[in-house]
């Protein structure tokens, strides 16, 4: 852990759970491990979660977020908005709303080829 400097943070209060934050363009991503969601934001909110932290408590990576849009990749069984997207979903579309999300905001098109498990 040394080696990543302040490249992480601790996810306090939280038990065996992690998270991933990332930066996509304009988007802030938030993903849980285990049965968690995923979560974004557009950077430049004041509620979107920072970078650099040293503790992150679940509201900083949960609080109001973006609407992920319809998967037009997986049909019709897709066709809802969701504030945050669950790993209970099959992965076609818990990736496919995350791909569908990211094409709008930033123009970057992942495709079924790119995420789909192998």
């Amino acid at each position: 852990m040394r080696e990543l400097g302040r490249a992480y943070g601790r996810l306090i209060g939280e038990g065996r759970q992690s998270a991933l934050l990332l930066r996509v363009g304009p988007l802030i991503i938030s993903e849980f491990t285990n049965i968690g969601k995923v979560r974004a934001w557009p950077a430049d909110r004041n509620d979107a979660p920072r970078f650099g932290e040293r503790d992150y408590s679940r509201y900083d990576l949960t609080g109001s977020c973006m609407v992920f849009p319809m998967n037009r990749i997986a049909g019709k069984a897709a066709a809802r908005w969701f504030w945050a997207v669950a790993h209970q979903q099959p992965a076609r579309l818990l990736a496919g709303q995350v791909a569908a999300l990211i094409e709008r905001h930033t123009g970057i098109r992942i495709t079924a080829l790119d995420w789909y498990p192998r």
